[in-house]
């Protein structure tokens, strides 16, 4: 069988997109090839057969960075498969899934998988969006009911100038940017990093994106009128009419009740099935439910009727589900380093949501390492989020961390990672773990929350304090007529039509995340989310300086302390020795850490503040000569009748004459000395033959300068 490929192409910026049809994969229900510059992305859409019993829509998004497609094998010494995704390969998947889902039909409940295969990377265009727009077109030529009008592109603010679809080069010198997907009237999928920009700059970058996702959005739809497949019809499932009769008027009852006992604080969020469903339940026999009626379609007739009735409370009567104002911020609670022992901790809980978060300080060389199609990459704020089943009050699987968590982590650490201070002025890496222990509406923001005051309680002189919120939405069939909803919970974001998530500092944005039910948001609702959010993080951040205004003067007493030196780029060698073996033995022997990079700074970490000092001169002391009258820690490496034999750095020792080990008289060296023994000597003399002297009698002059070195630091930065 000969292959008949078809081709389209389009300029998505400045940048020409080929997209190919029927070259590989042909038994998949779609498949194209993607190519920009050298960059080719394969895109695989597959639809299962028809399941009844399924009550949900079963999509899964794969996104396969293979590492030859960047000229690279895997740096693993017994494995050379690329294994489980990586954390940035599952954030690529969520981005593609988040975007394309509104875009099927309601009621479609077939199992669809897409799959994205990463060929070839050129290292210049980012193959992220590239692969969004490839899975579109993949759906856009298969037969599996989807609305293929949306585009996906990536908008970066470069010198003052909107920039689409930019090279990695140019997005390095980004101030912010908008990764989204939708067409010229509405945005399905918002992804957002800003290096603390103004609300109405990203408002700007909103409203200059929709003619270029029309651009794209059009492109699929002729894609799909001269290279797709005839789409599959269905059936919608309709509720039962006999069931919806019946239940009505006692589920709006019980509903009813439950708002009330909600916003009274009578009853709890996690009653509803109690006060709702099981209510209902009971009216009917075992009999009807196991022949006539069954339980499935009843719990779905209850959820339909209570979203109604949800959106039409909010719609018409800007009635919440909890009592609350619809641009009201929940109580808001934040207790300071809650956690003994560990370098700083926050709790932070509104609402429902409850967070724990952690701060551990370490030492440079504790950074993250990624290896990517791109190479490797070093993150050194790090930033983890923990959702167990028991912070919704379940019983659930216990184990790996899911995608869910690691896209949340993630939106944390976008949010705070432009305040986090530069390494010349604050060396340490830092994690951050949130351990949430309640859920019930943007644990996410919660979480972001709640770092913030951790680093501050941790003494980390973050830029500004950072706060994030989520806003709902609910619309009417007149898209123009719609409401916002600050701070969302569950059943909001369950029966509302978004989750629009945006973090930041006073005046300024870090991160947004938007997912949305519907097909998109008109720039009317993106405005008003984004003027509803300042407001409530300003709430936010007011209620958090409240508590704790300005980091903490000092790292807390468990951190390790640090500090650096600096030495000739090519004596490192020397400190490092063969195979490491230098370094290794300095750190052994002082317990502490250290680390250099190629410039030569040399890291010293460690709690003890006076064995930092007593490394630091050994360093300084392997790229240089010896000082006669300086004080040196060294170890004791031989023992003599007449003395011992000192290390003060790894290839140079001298002689501990007996007669100055001691003002008093000593008998014999071992009964004051022992071998690897650390000791504060003298450098008397440097013979003719080189060979250096030591004392352990130390003059008052030398006694002061040794307390005065072992004192904690003063660091500037804390003034």
């Amino acid at each position: 069988m000969l292959l008949e490929v078809k081709e389209k192409k389009l300029f998505i910026g400045d940048k020409e997109v080929s997209i190919k049809v029927g070259e590989y994969a042909l038994q998949a229900n779609g498949s194209i090839i993607l190519q920009c510059g050298e960059t080719l992305v394969q895109a695989i859409a597959c639809m299962g057969g028809d399941n009844p019993d399924l009550d949900f829509f079963p999509l899964t998004v794969e996104y396969n960075e293979n590492l030859y497609a960047g000229g690279i094998i895997k740096s693993h010494k017994f494995s050379k498969r690329e294994g489980r995704p990586s954390d940035e390969a599952i954030l690529k998947a969520r981005i593609i899934d988040r975007s394309i889902r509104p875009m099927f039909p309601k009621d479609f409940r077939r199992e669809v998988q897409v799959i994205i295969n990463i060929l070839s990377s050129d290292k210049k265009n980012p193959h992220d969006v590239l692969g969004l727009t490839a899975a579109i077109a993949a759906l856009a030529v298969s037969d599996i009911p989807f609305d293929c009008h949306i585009g996906g592109i990536r908008l970066s603010k470069i010198d003052g100038k909107i920039v689409v679809n930019p090279t990695y080069l140019e997005a390095d010198k980004q101030d912010f940017e908008l990764v989204l997907a939708g067409n010229e009237n509405k945005i399905v999928m918002i992804e957002c990093a800003a290096e603390c920009v103004a609300d109405a700059e990203i408002e700007e970058g909103f409203a200059q994106s929709f003619s270029h996702l029309g651009v794209i959005a059009k492109f699929m739809d002729e894609l799909q009128a001269e290279c797709g497949k005839p789409k599959l019809t269905f059936s919608v499932k309709e509720i039962s009419e006999e069931i919806y009769n019946r239940v009505k008027d006692l589920a709006l009852t019980k509903i009813e009740e439950f708002y009330v006992g909600l916003a009274n604080k009578t009853i709890k969020r996690r009653e509803f099935d109690k006060v709702v469903n099981e209510a209902i339940l009971a009216t009917f026999t075992e009999e009807e439910l196991k022949e006539k009626y069954p339980k499935k379609d009843i719990i779905e007739t209850i959820d339909k009727i209570f979203k109604k009735f949800l959106r039409e409370n909010i719609l018409k009567n800007k009635r919440r589900v909890d009592g609350r104002g619809l641009e009201e911020v929940r109580e808001i609670q934040i207790n300071i380093n809650p956690i003994p022992r560990v370098h700083g901790s926050s709790m932070f809980m509104r609402g429902e949501t409850q967070v724990l978060n952690i701060l551990t300080l370490g030492a440079p060389g504790n950074e993250q390492l990624a290896e990517s199609i791109e190479g490797e990459t070093i993150k050194r704020y790090i930033h983890h989020y923990n959702a167990p089943p028991y912070s919704v009050g379940e019983v659930g699987r216990y184990g790996g961390t899911g995608r869910r968590e690691i896209g949340h982590g993630a939106l944390a650490e976008k949010a705070l990672r432009p305040v986090v201070p530069p390494q010349s002025v604050f060396p340490y890496v830092m994690r951050v773990v949130s351990e949430v222990m309640g859920q019930n509406g943007s644990s996410s923001m919660a979480s972001t929350c709640a770092s913030t005051v951790s680093l501050m309680a941790g003494g980390v002189p973050i830029k500004e304090p950072v706060a994030g919120i989520s806003i709902g939405l609910i619309t009417a069939e007149n898209e123009n007529e719609f409401i916002t909803l600050t701070d969302i919970m569950g059943f909001e974001d369950f029966g509302g039509d978004m989750d629009f998530k945006v973090a930041g500092t006073k005046e300024t944005i870090t991160a947004i995340q938007m997912d949305t039910k519907i097909k998109g948001l008109t720039f009317e609702i993106i405005k008003q989310s984004l003027k509803q959010a300042k407001e409530a993080r300003n709430k936010i951040l007011n209620i958090m300086l409240s508590v704790i205004d300005k980091p903490m003067a000092d790292i807390s007493v468990h951190a390790p302390r640090i500090e650096s030196i600096q030495i000739p780029s090519d004596t490192i060698g020397k400190v490092v020795g063969q195979g490491g073996k230098v370094i290794r033995q300095i750190s052994s022997d002082y317990n502490v850490e250290i680390s250099i990079d190629e410039s030569g700074m040399v890291s010293i970490s460690g709690l003890d503040k006076a064995n930092i000092d007593r490394v630091k001169k050994i360093v300084k002391g392997i790229v240089s000569d010896p000082v006669v009258g300086e004080i040196y820690p060294g170890k004791i490496v031989r023992i003599t009748d007449f003395g011992a034999f000192v290390e003060i750095f790894p290839g140079k020792e001298g002689l501990l004459h007996i007669s100055k080990i001691s003002k008093e008289h000593v008998n014999k060296v071992s009964d004051i000395l022992s071998l690897n023994q650390i000791v504060d000597v003298k450098l008397m003399e440097i013979d003719y033959q080189g060979r250096l002297n030591f004392s352990m009698i130390l003059d008052e002059e030398a006694k002061e300068r040794k307390e005065v070195s072992s004192r904690p630091p003063f660091d500037k930065r804390r003034r």
